[in-house]
């Protein structure tokens, strides 16, 4: 179980390192990284109290788009989150996304992991 903690730190450290990266930030400080390696223990903890299984990292698919478009602005993610948000209220606009098959979900999953290690190494 720790090897797993300790992957999924690495996991979680490697993929905002990349994100601020491709986002052209200036590096964080040590202690933006200690308060983010906190946060994600917090997060990490409550996801096991509460048995969500579904974990809390980093979403490599949007590191991946951070890298093709270059947009690393909280206004864009806002909006595209409200816009989530709108669009799950309507029954049609979810079946659409269900209707489209596991592989091609996988294939954009693929693509973007790789679009991040290319850029980032």
């Amino acid at each position: 179980m720790i090897v797993i903690l300790v992957m999924h730190f690495l996991y979680h450290l490697k993929n905002n390192t990349a994100a601020w990266y491709l986002a052209s930030a200036t590096p964080p400080s040590a202690h933006v990284l200690s308060r983010d390696i906190g946060w994600q223990g917090i997060g990490t903890l409550l996801n096991g109290l509460f048995r969500t299984l579904t974990g809390s990292t980093v979403s490599v698919e949007n590191v991946g788009l951070l890298g093709s478009n270059r947009v690393g602005s909280r206004r864009v993610i806002q909006v595209s989150g409200g816009f989530m948000i709108f669009f799950a209220m309507l029954g049609k606009f979810g079946a659409l996304f269900a209707s489209i098959p596991f592989p091609i979900f996988a294939a954009i999953y693929c693509v973007l992991f790789g679009l991040v290690g290319k850029k980032y190494n």
